[in-house]
């Protein structure tokens, strides 16, 4: 697995009585075919109490073995992961230990449209999703950073291509499909999304 860099963080928006305690789901996207470790503490000197095995993305999705897990704490540019599962076409499904992974590594989806400059849904809107001559474009995040119960702190990039930290709590790590059960945040008008 190629060494998880920590990195300096935008500071917090809002308050909360856990910070760093949350819940999403996510998986992860790794470019080492050995597979991610899975850590006993949120840092290279911990013991690897696992592997999440390699994800291959071929041309239809991920192709061979797959997982998925929740994320549970945000540390330091490192995510506490626990429910951890693997699914292959060659064996059966099969439970990995919990523990600690570098989380640049996290790969999710944002399902909606507008992401927020605190962890409230009536704060003011970074970002949304846009329309333009190639059709609808959805959010891209990564690097999560920071998280306060369904609400995650991460870099996001608009359709200037500049990342900026904004907050959702609309995050799905499935592969296959979208989580049930998010809540909508945003304007009651979905179909108003700007074009560029």
């Amino acid at each position: 697995m190629a060494a998880g860099v920590a990195f300096a963080a935008p500071s917090a928006s809002g308050s909360s009585t856990n910070p760093g305690q949350c819940h999403f789901s996510s998986t992860v996207k790794d470019s080492d075919p050995a597979g991610t470790n899975i850590r006993g503490g949120p840092g290279l000197g911990f013991p690897i109490l696992g592997k999440l095995p390699h994800m291959r993305f071929g041309e239809f999705g991920v192709e061979g073995d797959r997982n998925d897990f929740d994320v549970v704490e945000l540390r330091n540019g490192w995510a506490r992961i626990t429910n951890v599962q693997n699914y292959s076409d060659n064996h059966p499904d099969q439970r990995l230990p919990s523990g600690w992974i570098a989380s640049n590594f996290l790969l999710f989806d944002i399902q909606w449209d507008y992401v927020f400059e605190r962890p409230d849904a009536k704060s003011r809107i970074v970002f949304t999703a846009w329309v333009d001559k190639d059709g609808m474009h959805s959010l891209q995040g990564r690097r999560p950073f920071e998280c306060q119960g369904d609400w995650v702190h991460l870099m996001v990039a608009g359709h200037d291509k500049v990342e900026r930290p904004a907050w959702t709590r609309s995050i799905c790590g499935n592969a296959f499909t979208s989580c049930d059960g998010l809540p909508y945040d945003g304007p009651d008008d979905r179909h108003n999304l700007p074009h560029h």
